[in-house]
């Protein structure tokens, strides 16, 4: 059952109407009255959205009367953009006036003749306008008279929505694609089943066996295979261990292509299936392997045939998982007498994991109410660990019976729900449950996720900045990015997130969901979202034009396919587009291979697309080129992602029009050297830009000229840029994050950092060979948070002026091997709280005061007691809060110095947050390291 979320877009229309009834504008007569009319009518509608939202559930009557409202909202909110982006423009380009005498008269004509032009040009289009905004306010009053019908109630909105921040969830909830569960449940039994049938496997030395595990979306059939792939015994029997995602996309040469990537750490290089196959036997040759294929949808024999061949090689005793929910994969894969069946949990297992999720360790037993009403939720879940989690994570944050009593006695169990019901009768009513008591704004960009396809591993980065770039996320209390933070955490504490990776910083990075969370995602909004494949193309171009309440915003191209399988229907697909041409939002393109003659067609139709938000194209190394024309329509355009698309060449012109663009993505465009200055003059409201990987040797500085709002720059991986252009601060005034990773920096000139004045996050880490000094003027950046130094090879000192960074938090200095000694000023950094120094063999000693100046500090990698001028290990007592590894290395002394030792254990007896302590002596006759 589709649905209709609308805050977002009605809070956002409210806000901006209210924004030009305040200002005064010379606006055509009656075009503000009609705007006035237009407010009065909306907020009597915005005040019953919240009521509407929920009995639409039971209401197809409010449901089609909340479509017609989003696409009246969604329209009215076009129309107020290009009156935004006019008014903009007419001031930018106003001409200055001219002196109209002696010689200047004839410019003063030509001046004249100019905004005569211009004067006329603009009057055309606000009555234009004025008559759009008369027809878009009539629209208005007709749904608004059709609100009597439904007997809605006024209910106070927050658009903010009950938002849980990210840093209260708990971490020990989430897991990746190799780990399982913090706590297993009911699962014991079928894991020690499985593991014994491998092992008698192996002990018959039988030919490679199949073992599928088959079951019903939500039973945890993926939780059980990583439990026994993860099991001590499959590590000490199997040679090799394999996982592989499959899901839909069982092709045979993608999947050898994972195993050699596997088993050789690197790619195959080979696009032949043939020799492909030829490497995984010679590879696996008298090898005993594991091998999990995940998520196997795949119902033809000779497919399954054909991978199965192509591993004959392995060793005797080599075994293979399937889990699948389909009995007709299992038949097919099967080598043993019957599939694996997977079961529900038990009554007593499912309420342990719904406690688990439900209560904080223990505190169940201080409300033996909710444990009651819990336990009747539990009875709904029919076994299913997915809805337990969903369930579980949805009472967490109640603390009232009557909020869980709603949850278990809500109609949505009642419902009958067409999507899924055959397959999965109770999961799908527990994760509706779930996503209803999701805030109105976190509904919304859930939505958004469908666009992906199932098992692909979203970027948290690219999911947020997808949300703002289609205005999901605003706000008047705080910035898009805090809010897409808080809207990630809310959906991530509800367990719609799983596979959660994170980078070293414990940071997330990427996250998964469960097939059956992208089909709600899929089903509450199919009406503006759509996700494309090319074997379905045209069943969905169909079905989209003959539904005239489906107004499709949103839409995703997946090519995943090979090459030579995939036909796509080129003509059918931009029929499609065009026939959505007027309410396409978001336009995604997804290759896994090179399909440059495709991707260009499809360049060349989103330049028509002008009220396009966001446009994504992913297709390695496609080899595309933009037209000069490329972004003349796109003036709403937001968020431009064409990574790895083997761009070459740029023309700034192509950017022409693009004022509103604030995320662009170009990077891993390997051939893409350089960047026309003009590129700049365009992108005024750019604050994120992203070229780490790309081929570029120099620019310069006036390409940021025109990006007054800048506050991310990406240029890792750039490895042949020697240099930043001097003046390349002056440009970045507000910029927050500058990432230089891995690039060919030889030197930095002392102006590189002035103006670099908000400055927060500097990544200068991997010029190693190359980069010795760093400059001065770095102590100008007051505003840094994380320093990082690392695998700078050669950087033998650090300037004094790195005191002045009083805010600094961490600072990486890992494998600056040739660094002597800290400056002087290090114990100024108040705000440290993380100094990492592995492997800096050359450092001599600790700056005197560091150990009262950095009282913050939690974490140090290695303290050095060397030199007389150097703080003695005495300092070590004001560190009170340091914690994890330590490592200690004392230079030049006698090894049969007792007081020294002495004074070892008497200054380390308070550390006792520190896990491990390695003591290095280096004597003048060798080293000696004792531990801890």
């Amino acid at each position: 059952m589709a649905e209709v979320v609308l805050e977002a877009v009605v809070g956002l229309l409210f806000e901006n109407l209210k924004s030009i009834i305040q200002k005064e504008l010379d606006l055509v007569w009656g075009f503000k009255a009609d705007i006035r009319k237009l407010s009065a009518t909306l907020s009597p509608l915005h005040e019953v959205l919240a009521d509407a939202e929920v009995k639409q559930i039971k209401s197809k009557a409010i449901r089609k009367w909340l479509a017609r409202l989003k696409h009246a909202a969604y329209d009215a909110q076009d129309v107020l953009d290009d009156w935004a982006i006019a008014e903009t423009n007419s001031i930018r380009h106003q001409p200055a006036q001219s002196d109209a005498t002696g010689k200047n008269y004839r410019a003063h004509l030509v001046w004249s003749y100019f905004m005569s032009f211009i004067n006329l040009k603009r009057l055309v289009f606000r009555y234009k306008l004025a008559k759009q905004i008369k027809e878009i306010r009539e629209r208005f009053d007709g749904i608004a008279k059709e609100m009597s019908d439904f007997s809605l109630i006024k209910k106070s909105v927050d658009v903010e929505g009950s938002v849980v921040p990210p840093q209260s969830i708990s971490s020990g909830r989430v897991t990746s694609s190799t780990s399982v569960e913090p706590q297993m449940y009911g699962r014991e039994t079928d894991k020690e089943n499985i593991v014994k049938m491998l092992l008698e496997n192996i002990n018959n030395e039988h030919v490679i066996s199949v073992c599928p595990i088959v079951g019903i979306g939500g039973l945890g059939k993926t939780t059980l295979a990583q439990l026994v792939y993860n099991d001590d015994r499959m590590q000490k029997h199997f040679d090799v261990k394999i996982w592989i995602c499959v899901s839909d996309d069982f092709n045979v040469k993608r999947l050898l292509e994972e195993i050699f990537k596997v088993v050789n750490k690197r790619p195959s290089g080979n696009d032949n299936l043939d020799a492909i196959q030829n490497d995984v036997k010679e590879n696996l040759k008298e090898k005993k392997f594991l091998l999990v294929l995940d998520d196997v949808w795949c119902e033809k024999q000779d497919e399954w045939n054909r991978l199965k061949n192509s591993l004959t090689s392995g060793a005797k005793g080599s075994s293979i998982i399937v889990t699948t929910r389909l009995k007709t994969v299992a038949s097919i894969t099967k080598t043993i007498s019957e599939p694996y069946q997977l079961d529900g949990l038990s009554p007593n297992d499912c309420w342990s994991l719904f406690r688990s999720y439900a209560f904080d360790v223990g505190k169940e037993l201080e409300k033996p109410n909710l444990v009651r009403i819990g336990r009747e939720i539990v009875s709904k879940c029919g076994g299913l660990p997915l809805a337990a989690k969903a369930l579980g994570s949805l009472v967490r944050f109640k603390e009232e019976e009557n909020q869980w009593e709603q949850v278990r006695d809500s109609e949505i169990w009642e419902l009958d729900e067409e999507e899924g019901r055959d397959q999965c009768p109770k999961i799908l009513p527990a994760l509706r449950l779930s996503y209803n008591n999701l805030s109105s704004r976190a509904r919304q960009s859930f939505a958004y996720c469908s666009l992906f396809p199932k098992d692909y591993e979203m970027s948290k980065e690219e999911i947020v900045h997808l949300w703002m770039a289609n205005d999901l996320l605003q706000s008047e209390r705080m910035e898009p990015e805090v809010v897409g933070e808080n809207v990630f955490g809310e959906l991530l504490s509800h367990s719609f997130f799983q596979d959660i990776e994170k980078n070293k910083d414990g940071k997330i990075e990427t996250v998964k969901i469960h097939d059956l969370i992208h089909d709600l995602a899929s089903a509450v909004m199919k009406s503006e979202y759509s996700l494309i494949e090319v074997g379905m193309a045209r069943n969905v171009i169909k079905s989209s034009i003959q539904d005239d309440e489906i107004r499709l915003r949103h839409v995703s191209i997946i090519l995943l396919g090979p090459l030579e399988t995939c036909v796509v229907d080129v003509s059918g697909i931009h029929r499609f587009l065009s026939s959505h041409q007027r309410h396409l939002r978001t336009l995604s393109l997804i290759s896994n291979e090179d399909r440059g003659m495709f991707v260009s067609h499809v360049i060349s139709v989103i330049s028509d697309l002008k009220n396009l938000r966001a446009v994504k194209v992913q297709s390695w190394n496609a080899e595309i080129s933009l037209p000069l024309s490329f972004g003349d329509k796109l003036k709403h355009l937001r968020y431009l992602n064409l990574s790895g698309c083997g761009l070459s060449l740029l023309h700034g012109e192509s950017f022409r029009g693009m004022k509103n663009l604030q995320i662009l993505d170009l990077s891993q465009n390997e051939n893409l050297k350089t960047l026309p200055d003009s590129m700049g003059e365009y992108m005024e409201h750019l604050k994120h830009l992203n070229l780490g990987g790309c081929g570029l040797s120099s620019f310069h500085a006036e390409l940021f000229r025109g990006m007054k709002n800048l506050q991310f720059l990406d240029l890792s991986q750039n490895r042949s840029l020697k240099t930043l252009p001097d003046s390349i601060g002056e440009y970045m005034e507000h910029l927050k994050h500058l990432n230089l990773n891995g690039c060919g920096l030889s030197s930095m000139h002392v102006e590189s950092f002035l103006g670099m004045k908000k400055l927060e996050f500097l990544d200068l880490s991997r010029n190693s060979k190359y980069l010795e000094t760093i400059p001065d003027s770095i102590g100008n950046l007051e505003q840094l948070r994380h320093l990082n130094l690392f695998g700078n090879i050669d950087i033998k000192v650090l300037p004094e002026s790195l005191g002045n960074l009083t805010k600094l938090e961490t600072l990486k200095l890992n494998d600056c091997r040739a660094l002597i000694m800290l400056p002087q000023s290090t114990s100024k950094l108040c705000s440290l709280k993380r100094l990492e120094n592995k492997r800096c063999w050359g450092l001599r000693g600790m700056p005197s005061g560091i150990g009262e100046g950095l009282s913050r500090l939690e974490k140090l990698s290695m303290w050095v007691w060397g030199s007389e001028e150097s703080e003695n290990i005495e300092g070590l007592r004001g560190l009170s809060l340091l914690s994890g590894s330590l490592v200690i290395k004392i230079e030049g002394l006698r090894k049969e110095d007792d007081a020294a030792l002495r004074d070892r254990e008497e200054v380390l007896t308070n550390k006792t947050n520190i896990s491990k302590l390695f003591i290095w002596f280096n004597f003048n006759g060798g080293d000696d390291v004792s531990s801890k």
